[in-house]
């Protein structure tokens, strides 16, 4: 089991290519795996008002985040997991995705677990 000292999680908004999917046998759960590589990252803010009080809540015994610290650098992987799921539509190797999630980190790994998702389109007009 991981240490916890060194577990954090933090909500965040990745954007990224997917550099990889795992396809995983017919008989085995359904659980659909794809790894994504970050182009860049950023804390999401909850929305709804103030977080909860220090010592309050289960959160409160989560390390924080520093502010300006991002949740993943760029360049960086992260996986992506839907459970209960044996296809994901859209989202194969080259789709250019950004998710949203509670980002755990433990080590060395980031996972965000049944993330929602965009599909960025390459053409992008702002």
């Amino acid at each position: 089991m991981a240490d916890e000292a060194t577990a954090r999680r933090a909500r965040a908004i990745v954007e990224g290519r997917v550099a990889e999917v795992v396809i995983r046998p017919y008989d085995a759960p359904p659980r659909y795996e794809a790894v994504l590589e970050v182009a860049w990252s950023r804390r999401a803010v909850p929305r709804g008002g103030d977080r909860p009080v220090r010592g309050s809540s289960p959160e409160a015994d989560v390390p924080e985040w520093q502010e300006r610290e991002r949740p993943v650098a760029a360049g960086a992987r992260v996986r992506l997991v839907w459970h209960g799921q044996r296809i994901v539509s859209g989202v194969g190797a080259g789709t250019t995705l950004r998710c949203s999630g509670l980002l755990t980190r433990s080590g060395a790994d980031a996972v965000i677990y049944n993330p929602r998702y965009e599909i960025v389109s390459r053409n992008r007009q702002y």
